[in-house]
């Protein structure tokens, strides 16, 4: 692990050009309209990224500062849509698949309130294909935030052992704020949310929501924010990818006075 990085994660229960139309099968997606992009083709970024540690066991002990105001932009999505993806929100994809974005109002996937963001993927042409959104936010420079995303994983095959861990959700950091998911300067790390029935809530417990946790630090004054859905393998299968109420707020050791 990067010496300038550690994350508090716990689970709870709980395009270039446009190529076309979505055109994903399945129950529950009203996403016919969303589009399909392929590589993204954005400004790389300028500087590299910088994160800082936080202790393990610090989140318990931690408290956002006071008001916590968070700097993502319609972060829980209840703001609106324009062509599948979140207002405030840009949509990227590799190609090689049927990617698509869409406002998700199916309750047993909204973390809170009555949308989501929905990612998906399917009839995958070549290995590592990705669907995902970004956001670039304005920072004051070495301030420690806490960053907080929900969401899970789900798939037709609904199994890690059926899939071979064949969809994955990760989110990425440009500390530079660069827009182009593919740059290194981005540093990306794994969420760790098991894929999930597709179209039917496992009984009895009903979908699991993943819930991460993180403090960064930035030595600029932007920061952008990926968040993408991962297909790892060839094949026809659907993968679909929720995130909901999404938060960078800054935040404090709970007892310390504000940086």
């Amino acid at each position: 692990m990067d010496s300038r990085f550690d994350a508090l994660s716990r689970r709870t229960l709980a395009p270039l050009l446009l190529a076309g139309l979505l055109a994903l099968g399945g129950a529950r997606l009203a996403c016919a309209d969303s589009p399909v992009f392929g590589a993204s083709g954005l400004l790389p970024g300028v500087r590299q990224a910088d994160i800082v540690p936080m202790a393990p066991g610090v989140g318990s002990a931690t408290t956002p500062l006071s008001p916590a105001v968070n700097l993502i932009a319609n972060g829980g999505f209840e703001e609106g849509f324009q062509d599948g993806v979140g207002l405030g929100w840009t949509a990227f994809a590799n190609g090689s698949s049927q990617a698509g974005w869409c406002d998700d109002t199916w309750t047993p996937v909204v973390y809170q309130g009555a949308h989501a963001q929905l990612m998906s993927l399917k009839d995958i042409q070549e290995r590592d294909r990705y669907v995902g959104i970004f956001q670039t936010v304005a920072v004051v420079p070495n301030t420690t935030y806490l960053l907080t995303l929900h969401g899970l994983v789900r798939s037709d095959p609904a199994s890690v052992s059926v899939s071979n861990w064949g969809y994955r959700m990760q989110f990425g950091i440009d500390f530079g704020g660069g827009t182009d998911w593919q740059s290194s300067d981005v540093m990306w790390l794994e969420l760790m949310w098991d894929e999930q029935p597709r179209t039917e809530p496992p009984l009895p417990t009903g979908y699991q929501f993943g819930t991460y946790a993180a403090t960064i630090r930035a030595p600029g004054d932007r920061v952008t924010l990926f968040i993408r859905g991962w297909n790892k393998w060839p094949g026809p299968w659907e993968a679909d990818y929720d995130v909901d109420e999404i938060s960078l707020a800054a935040y404090q050791p709970a007892g310390a006075a504000a940086r």
